[in-house]
């Protein structure tokens, strides 16, 4: 009898008796469909640094294929919300980031690409800082904003600016950060730890989707992560305080990684801890767990963060 799918699962804990694990079941269907969708961590990882390639992006690891995805004039992908295509703040850094990948492997082509994504964005962010998404998605109107956009945005702007010596790309990228560290509670992307049980006020994250109370999603906390510690290698106004609040956001991932893992896989936000509801997996989000655990791992040489990485990774195929 198998008990490597969910029902399998539900049919164990009935003859064998109920793990000490609640999450057991979801976890079990979580890495069976790991492993049937041939999901890797290993094409995202790399030592990370501000002027290589973003997470091997150029190396065809970014990709907009298939129906959801249109391109303007540029060739910039817009996206397919509701039946109607939009630029995502997220999609067009990503772009940016291939191209300069591409650019950096020897592709001179790919520089148009790069300064057309780049001027994209920028034409997406408002007088405060921050990257629109001027569509609707599930709760959220038309304007929403986020931290793993705002943190993609600093990303692409040092590489930009390292490319071009555009200085318009600094003045922008001191404004997203400005932004990304505003308090959600003004608007902004910066949330604190007050949420979780033992969590402080003065600990803080950047939150990929500002709700009341706060997810806490993963992902978008470590991108954005890796866009503040770009902004610390650019001569901008913003980087001595960007790397204060590397240092403070990397504190806040040690004190929250335990929470995410599920004991043989990983959650994708804190829901399950906040509001104590099932933990949403979302199956492919493992393998870029690991990848950014990686990255921020190879700038941070932090032991925790190198443990976590290794644990999860042994959780899926190799």
């Amino acid at each position: 009898m198998s008990f490597g799918t969910k029902a399998g699962c539900e049919i164990r804990r009935r003859v064998v008796g109920n793990s000490t694990n609640p999450h057991e079941c979801a976890v079990a269907a979580a890495r069976v469909e790991y492993a049937a969708m041939g999901f890797t961590y290993k094409d995202g990882i790399q030592e990370y640094t501000t002027y290589g390639d973003w997470l091997n992006c150029g190396k065809a690891v970014c990709s907009w294929q298939g129906d959801r995805f249109h391109f303007d004039k540029d060739g910039i992908p817009i996206v397919n919300y509701g039946g109607s295509y939009y630029y995502n703040p997220v999609t067009t850094a990503m772009y940016g980031l291939a191209m300069y990948g591409r650019s950096i492997h020897g592709d001179r082509s790919s520089e148009a690409g790069l300064n057309a994504a780049t001027e994209k964005l920028i034409s997406l962010q408002d007088s405060r800082g921050a990257f629109l998404y001027n569509f609707p998605y599930q709760t959220y109107r038309p304007g929403w904003v986020s931290g793993m956009g705002q943190g993609l945005a600093l990303s692409l702007l040092a590489r930009a600016y390292y490319r071009t010596g555009n200085v318009a790309y600094l003045e922008a990228g001191d404004k997203a950060f400005d932004f990304l560290i505003t308090p959600t509670s003004k608007g902004g992307t910066l949330e604190n730890l007050s949420s979780l049980p033992g969590g402080k006020s003065d600990e803080i994250v950047f939150e990929e989707y500002p709700t009341s109370p706060p997810e806490y999603t993963l992902n978008g906390f470590m991108f954005a992560m890796l866009g503040v510690y770009d902004w610390t290698q650019v001569p901008g106004r913003n980087s001595a305080m960007a790397g204060q609040y590397f240092q403070q956001a990397l504190h806040s991932l040690k004190v929250i990684l335990p929470d995410y893992d599920l004991g043989g896989f990983t959650a994708y936000d804190l829901e399950h801890v906040v509001s104590h509801r099932k933990p949403w997996i979302g199956v492919n989000y493992h393998a870029t767990h690991i990848y950014l655990l990686h990255a921020l791992g190879s700038v941070t040489h932090d032991s925790t963060l190198r443990h976590y990485e290794q644990l999860w990774a042994s959780y899926v195929p190799q």
